[in-house]
């Protein structure tokens, strides 16, 4: 019989190049199965195009970029320690949810109200953090070994029937 452990892995970064805001750190645990297959629900309209003639590939979906970056946030997000200015209260709460280890106690509604107030640079180095922790996620990367893919079968001698 096999044995699997899950073992939750949890990776601290820090945040210190944004002008004017003291460091902070956040926390992100490495996406498994369930975060995983929430992210790719937002490709499920992604289509690709291959014009075989001059081997353009084209990927079309009806999702922005900054709502992926908000969807992987919200997956896998287990810790930072931001406080709002004006309250002294964190952004973001977070609970220790057993199985899964630390995560975050909002629903993706309350977690995407924050999100969206805070400055873009932030949430960029908050979405970089992440991506550092699960870097299988990184779109650009993904797309180059797509096309790489492709192209290695375009190059392919076709079979005579």
């Amino acid at each position: 019989m096999a044995k699997l452990r899950i073992k939750n892995v949890v990776e601290t970064r820090f945040i210190s190049d944004i002008t004017e805001l003291d460091p902070f750190q956040v926390k992100f645990r490495q996406a498994r199965t369930r975060e995983t297959t929430s992210r790719e629900e937002l490709f499920a309209d992604l289509s690709q195009v291959v014009h075989e003639d001059n081997r353009i590939v084209e990927f079309k979906t009806a999702r922005n970029s900054f709502e992926i970056y908000a969807r992987e946030v919200f997956s896998t997000f287990a810790g930072c320690d931001l406080v709002n200015g004006d309250t002294n209260k964190p952004f973001f709460t977070f609970r220790d949810d057993g199985l899964l280890g630390p995560t975050l106690n909002m629903s993706e509604a309350e977690f995407n109200e924050v999100w969206g107030a805070l400055p873009v640079e932030v949430t960029m180095a908050i979405h970089e953090a992440c991506i550092d922790v699960n870097p299988f996620w990184d779109v650009a990367k993904r797309q180059e070994r797509a096309s790489a893919i492709i192209s290695k079968e375009l190059a392919k001698p076709s079979e005579a029937t």
